[in-house]
């Protein structure tokens, strides 16, 4: 009725300074994020995901949102853009039976 479209982006864990901070519990409160944090957090994310090879990066979840934001877009409405490397199709109980 009024041209409004609303979507959503849905992301997996990225490397991000909350990530950090939430993985450090309290500890260190620097504002940088070490290569040894990103990669831990990195290879958390990308064991639970069935896409193997890329890294979800920060610039990927606002490509996703350029995307819907974007005239390509403009007939695209009421959408979840789930950008997680296959996490969410994952059915992380067959691993119990490993």
């Amino acid at each position: 009725k009024y041209g409004i479209r609303v979507n959503a982006v849905s992301p997996a864990g990225v490397a991000t300074l909350f990530a950090v901070k939430q993985m450090r519990r309290g500890g260190d409160s620097s504002s940088v994020i070490s290569e040894k944090e990103k990669a831990t957090i990195e290879g958390f994310c990308n064991s639970m995901g069935n896409l193997q090879g890329p890294t979800l990066q920060v610039e990927d979840l606002a490509e996703a949102g350029l995307y819907l934001a974007s005239e390509e877009a403009k007939y695209v409405s009421g959408h979840n853009l789930v950008v997680d490397g296959g996490i969410s199709v994952v059915n992380h109980s067959w691993g119990l039976y490993r």
